[in-house]
């Protein structure tokens, strides 16, 4: 008899492959139990502190400037806002608007507590009347300009400081800066007062130029004073905004616009 016959074994199907959820549960009983918790708990702690994070940075609304935190400043943090005052020539007020808060409160009482003071970086506009003074000449044509540049427009405001009236130092762009890599087309409303002769550089201690130059400014200052442009259309000042506000200050006077705190109207 052949050899093959002792040898011969019947065929015997194979197992059949464990199912998805039999290799699931197979995996899961690997896992020690605790060690399981404790990395399920952390993967959620790390998840609720992102959330968290990107809530603070890109949700939650800013209803003042006594909201805004020196972090916000040192990071030069950009927020969005609606402008629904313009004070004076060269600051205004913003709704700052999120994802989450987009309708804008249209009535005074909504708009009290709820908007934050902003002054423009880098530039000087004529000082309108205030506290029974006389306002410098230029100012009307300079509060014109800029409530055309900026009312009921949405605007991108680039954190730089505050100021003793703690209003909101910001470069402020009429498009969004952290997508725009070419300057020239933010639409800078700083460098716009400048180009229209609406404005002058400012010079003082607490001077922010963000990602400009004081020379940067001082050029557009020079080639409107140079083709008679709003407020230089006869010529040099004769008195510019700081030495008015010097002078005022020497004769006991308070100068400066609209220096209020939160508590004023949007």
């Amino acid at each position: 008899m052949s050899s093959w016959l002792w040898n011969w074994t019947p065929w015997i199907n194979p197992p059949p492959p464990p199912t998805t959820l039999e290799r699931a549960r197979a995996h899961i009983r690997s896992y020690d139990p605790l060690k399981l918790v404790a990395n399920v708990f952390a993967a959620g702690l790390v998840t609720s502190l992102g959330l968290g994070a990107y809530y603070k940075r890109f949700l939650k609304r800013i209803p003042t400037a006594g909201y805004v935190t020196p972090n916000m400043i040192t990071g030069r943090r950009v927020i969005k806002g609606v402008v629904t005052r313009v004070g004076d020539a060269d600051n205004f007020r913003i709704y700052h608007t999120t994802a989450l808060h987009t309708a804008i409160p249209t009535t005074e009482q909504e708009l009290r507590n709820q908007t934050i003071h902003v002054r423009l970086a880098g530039v000087d506009a004529p000082e309108g009347p205030h506290f029974g003074h006389e306002g410098q000449p230029g100012y009307e044509e300079s509060m014109t300009g800029l409530t055309k540049l900026v009312l009921g427009r949405t605007v991108y405001c680039e954190l730089l400081g505050k100021d003793r009236y703690g209003r909101i130092i910001a470069m402020a762009y009429l498009r969004d800066p952290r997508f725009i890599y070419l300057i020239r087309h933010r639409k800078c409303v700083s460098l716009k007062m400048l180009q229209l002769g609406l404005a002058v550089t400012y010079e003082g201690k607490d001077a922010k130029y963000g990602d400009y130059t004081k020379e940067e400014f001082m050029h557009h200052e020079k080639v409107a004073l140079s083709k008679r442009l709003g407020i230089f259309k006869d010529g040099p000042l004769l008195e510019t905004p700081a030495e008015y506000k010097r002078r005022c200050a020497k004769n006991g006077e308070v100068a400066g616009g609209e220096a209020g705190n939160d508590e004023t109207l949007g």
